[in-house]
């Protein structure tokens, strides 16, 4: 499982966060709801979680594709990222 904990670098609330995952051929993911749509200013040092279990299907190379939606002020924006590696087993 991946332990996802976002934190903002700015001093500005962020409002209707939303993420979307898309892994490489071969992993299945199950993806729990981040337990906030709001993302808090930086001096706050609350981080938005999300929890993402992960199955490797046929031993296949890890990749995944991440999309991040949210509103900052009024504007919406997106921001994309992959993650290619995963942290060692605990």
């Amino acid at each position: 499982a991946l332990k996802l904990l976002i934190f903002s670098t700015t001093q500005s609330q962020m409002s209707g966060f939303t993420t979307e995952f898309q892994p490489c051929v071969g992993w299945k993911l199950t993806v729990n709801p981040p337990d906030s749509k709001e993302l808090l200013p930086q001096s706050s040092q609350k981080p938005i979680t999300q929890l993402v279990y992960l199955l490797n299907m046929n031993n296949s190379p890890f990749k995944l594709n991440v999309k991040f939606t949210y509103k900052f002020g009024s504007q919406p924006l997106q921001q994309t990222g992959v993650i290619s590696t995963l942290p060692p087993a605990q």
